[in-house]
Parts: structure tokens; sequence; C-alpha cells
């Protein structure tokens, strides 16, 4: 499945926005490669951007991520890579996604018809810093207009 679809344009859209609300570490998806589908379930490796704002390295040692649209859980990934961000830094780790493609389809018409969509990324870290490790839950959600991304002639 390597073509724009309207399941991977929402996904997209929902992968764009950032996670906040872990004070000095953030993270945004930004970039997607499609694995494989079936017909109940895409496989999606996300490229997700660890950023530390802090003046200390964190240690990133994986993540719970849950894709969500119009409130309705469309698919959620797992990573237990670990990643050095040093202070005032970035890295980048990959998050396998599995997507939901039946829970898609039923909402793909009602997108087309509201014209918008409320997009929304859960997500619980866990980051290791000065010798104890916590637990960070940040969410973004945003509304998108399809009609921004809908071609005019």
């Amino acid at each position: 499945m390597k073509q724009l679809t309207p399941l991977s344009l929402i996904v997209l859209l929902a992968g764009c926005a950032s996670f906040s609300g872990s004070g000095d570490f953030d993270a945004t998806v930004t970039n997607l490669q499609w694995r494989q589908s079936t017909a109940l379930e895409t496989t999606a490796i996300f490229t997700v951007r660890l950023e530390n704002e802090g003046t200390e390295a964190v240690e990133y040692t994986g993540g719970a991520f849950k894709f969500y649209v119009d409130g309705r859980l469309m698919g959620k990934g797992l990573s237990n890579e670990r990643a050095r961000v040093e202070r005032l830094a970035s890295a980048t780790v990959p998050v396998e996604v599995h997507l939901r493609n039946l829970a898609m389809a039923t909402r793909i018409k009602q997108i087309v018809e509201a014209r918008r969509v409320t997009v929304r990324t859960d997500a619980t870290v866990y980051l290791q810093r000065g010798g104890g490790e916590r637990r960070a839950r940040i969410s973004k959600e945003s509304t998108v207009d399809v009609a921004d991304f809908t071609p005019t002639r």
C-alpha cells in the first residue's frame, strides 16, 4: 500500500501533531512508511522525532502511542527502542503502528461529508534522567479542514 489514500492522509495529519505536556520533552511524528496491509489491519512505521529542551541529557527507553480520528481509536503502536537525547537536541526512533482498517473505513464517508476532522495522538513515553525513570503522558489534538488538502482545478 504505497499510494496516498484517505486513510494515509488522515494518519499523516494525525501524526504531524506535536505531543506536549511533559515539560521540556516533546515528540513529533515526522514520517510514515507503509509496511503491509491486510483486510483488517495496515502496518506502518512512524518516525518519531524526540526533542529535549532541557539542560540535561535524557534517555528515551520506549513508548506507547495511540491515534484517534474524531474520538475513535484508529490504531496504536509500541516502541522499545532506546535513544539518548542530548540536552537541547533531538533524535528519531521508529514506531511500528497497527492501524484498524475497518474503523477508518467507517469514518471516511463522514469525514468527506463533514469536510473537517479532529485528530488526536496520545502517548506515554518512558524517560531516564539522573538515575531515575519517569513516565510522561503527552497528548495533542487538532482539527483539520479537509478542504485545505483537496486539489483545486
